[in-house]
C-alpha cells in the first residue's frame, strides 16, 4: 500500500447505532446536569431581576335607557355595548391620559385601562392595571371621573350607576414564580444537550460495534471481546491479590473465556499458515487492553499444549507482572528491561495454573529504551528463543505512544492491534494497520476489544457470535469471507 494513502475506497453509512449514542451521552451526564442547573439558576435570577408586579383593581357599572325598568331588558342591553365602546375610545384617548396625569400629578400615564360589557347582561366593567396599588386606585377613581365627563352627552341619555366600587388591590395580578420557568429551562438545556452529545456520537468515525469493525477496518477481525467486567474470587481477596481480565481465573464468565480461545485458534491458523513464531500485540492508543489481550491469547495457546513464552516489551508502562501477579520479591531480579541493558541475566519465569506459560517480565518502567545496542541485543534475544519455542508473544507500547513499537515489529513475524470500542477514528487505526503491513510484521488481524452488550440487543452481544456452538460456524463463513477479501487488499 502507499504511504499517502487515503481511506477514500469505501463510502461511509452513516447508520445509527443507538446503545454507541446512548453510551456516549450517558458518560457526559455530569455535564448535562451542570449545564441544566446553571439554566434554571440563570432564568431563575433573570426572572426576579426583570419581574415587575401588576396590581389590578375593577369598577363595575349597570347600564339602563331612562332609567333600570326590566320592561326596557332588550334597550338595555343596546345601551350597555354603546356605553362600552364610548367608554373604550375615551379610555384609550391621549386626552383622558392628559387629563389624569395633570389631576394626579403624574408624569407619565403608566397603567392599562381596559372597558368589557359582561354577556347577555347590562353589566359593564372597568379594570385598571398599574404598577403599585395605590396608583391602581387612584388611576382608576380618576379615569372614572374624566370618563363620566367626555362622554356627557352620552349619559344625558343613559343612566350609569356604580354597582362595584374600586378598592386598593392586596396581592399583584401574577405572584412572582421562579419555579416553573426554572424547571423549564432546566429541561430545555438538558434536552439540548443530550441532543449535541446524541449528534456528536452520531457524526463520530469511531468503530462502533461489530459490523463497522468488519466494513471500516482495513484487516480481518479475528475476535471480538465484549467488556467484562473483573472479577476477584474469595481466596484471592483476602490474599490481597487484584482483579485481572485473566481466563484462568474462575471467577470469568464462560463466554468471555470461549471469545478468547477462539481468538487464540484464530491467530494460531493464521500464523502457521505465514510461517511466523513471534507476533506482536499492540494498539493505536492506551487503554484498549493490548496488554490482557496478549496475556489471555498466550495462555490460551498454552493451553492448546503449545510452548508459548510472553514477552513484555512495553518498556514504558509494564504490565504484564501485574496481570500474572509475579511474586514481589523477585521482581528486582527478573526485569527484562535490565537484561537488555546488560545489568542482570536472562530469567525465564514460569507462569500460569501449571506453571507450563513461560514469561518475561519488565518491571521498571524506561522512557528511551530502544537504542541501537539495546535492539540489536533483543533481536538477539528472540532469534534466540524463536528456536526452543513454538510461538512468541510480544506485548509492547502502542504505535502512537512510542517509536519503539515500529522498531519491534520489524523483528516479529506478525503483529495484531488491539482496537477498543468506540475509541480511537477510524482513519488512526487504519493508518496504524498500514504502519505495520509496511514492516516485516504484517498484520494478521484486529481484536475488536471491550465491546459492551447492546442496550437494543446491538452486536456486542456474546449471543450474537459467542453465545452458542450453533452459532459459531455462521460467525466463522462470514469472517472467511471477509479475510479473502483483506487478504487482496493487503496484496
Amino acid at each position: 500500500m502507499q504511504e499517502n494513502k487515503k481511506y477514500t475506497a469505501y463510502t461511509k453509512k452513516l447508520s445509527i447505532d443507538a446503545d454507541s449514542i446512548i453510551k456516549d451521552i450517558l458518560k457526559q451526564w455530569w455535564v448535562i446536569l451542570l449545564v441544566a442547573v446553571s439554566a434554571a439558576l440563570l432564568s431563575g435570577a433573570w426572572k426576579k431581576y426583570t419581574y415587575s408586579p401588576q396590581y389590578m383593581t375593577t369598577t363595575t357599572f349597570a347600564v339602563g335607557k331612562s332609567g333600570f325598568s326590566s320592561a326596557l331588558a332588550y334597550d338595555n342591553l343596546n345601551s350597555a355595548k354603546n356605553v362600552t365602546t364610548k367608554f373604550s375610545q375615551v379610555a384609550g384617548s391621549s386626552v383622558l391620559e392628559n387629563r389624569v396625569c395633570e389631576e394626579l400629578g403624574l408624569d407619565s400615564f403608566q397603567a392599562t385601562v381596559s372597558v368589557n360589557v359582561v354577556e347577555s347582561s347590562n353589566l359593564m366593567t372597568m379594570t385598571v392595571t398599574a404598577n403599585s396599588p395605590e396608583d391602581a386606585y387612584r388611576i382608576s377613581r380618576s379615569v372614572m371621573k374624566n370618563t363620566m365627563e367626555l362622554t356627557g352627552e352620552l349619559m344625558d341619555t343613559v343612566a350609569v350607576k356604580i354597582l362595584m366600587e374600586p378598592r386598593i388591590p392586596t396581592v399583584p395580578v401574577q405572584a412572582l414564580n421562579t419555579r416553573d420557568i426554572m424547571k423549564k429551562s432546566a429541561m430545555m438545556a438538558g434536552m439540548a444537550m443530550v441532543l449535541l452529545f446524541g449528534l456528536l456520537s452520531y457524526f463520530k468515525d469511531t468503530v462502533k460495534n461489530t459490523e463497522e469493525a468488519m466494513s471500516k477496518l482495513d484487516a480481518r477481525i479475528l475476535g471480538t471481546l465484549c467488556h467484562e467486567k473483573k472479577r476477584i474470587t474469595r481466596k484471592e481477596r483476602k490474599k490481597g491479590k487484584k482483579a485481572a481480565l485473566n481466563i484462568e481465573n474462575p471467577a470469568m464468565s464462560f463466554a468471555y473465556v470461549e471469545a478468547v480461545r477462539m481468538m487464540a485458534t484464530k491467530v494460531r491458523i493464521a500464523m502457521d499458515r505465514r510461517g511466523a513464531k513471534t507476533v506482536l500485540v499492540t494498539s493505536v492508543s492506551e487503554n484498549e487492553g493490548k496488554s490482557t489481550v496478549a496475556a489471555n491469547l498466550a495462555l490460551a495457546l498454552n493451553q492448546e499444549g503449545k510452548k508459548v513464552l510472553l514477552m513484555d516489551c512495553d518498556f514504558r508502562k509494564p504490565s504484564q507482572y501485574k496481570i500474572f501477579d509475579a511474586p514481589k520479591d523477585k521482581l528486582p531480579e527478573i526485569d527484562f528491561s535490565e537484561v537488555l541493558l546488560g545489568k542482570k541475566d536472562l530469567k525465564i519465569q514460569k507462569t500460569g495454573a501449571d506453571g507450563k506459560l513461560l514469561a518475561l517480565y519488565s518491571v521498571n518502567p524506561h522512557q528511551n529504551l530502544m537504542n541501537n545496542k539495546v535492539s540489536e541485543k533483543l533481536e538477539m534475544v528472540l532469534n534466540v528463543l524463536k528456536k526452543e519455542m513454538d510461538y512468541i508473544i510480544i506485548d509492547t507500547a502502542p504505535l502512537a505512544m512510542a517509536s519503539e513499537g515500529e522498531i519491534l515489529a520489524e523483528m516479529a513475524d506478525a503483529s495484531i492491534l488491539v482496537v477498543q470500542q468506540d475509541m480511537m477514528e477510524t482513519k488512526y487505526i487504519n493508518d496504524t494497520l498500514d504502519q505495520l503491513n509496511r514492516t516485516h510484521a504484517k498484520v494478521l488481524g484486529c481484536v475488536f476489544n471491550n465491546v459492551y452488550k447492546g442496550i437494543f440487543g446491538g452486536t456486542g452481544e456474546y449471543g450474537r457470535y459467542y453465545g452458542g456452538y450453533g452459532k459459531y460456524g455462521r460467525y466463522s463463513h462470514y469472517d472467511r469471507s471477509r479475510g479473502r477479501k483483506r487478504k487482496q487488499v493487503q496484496e
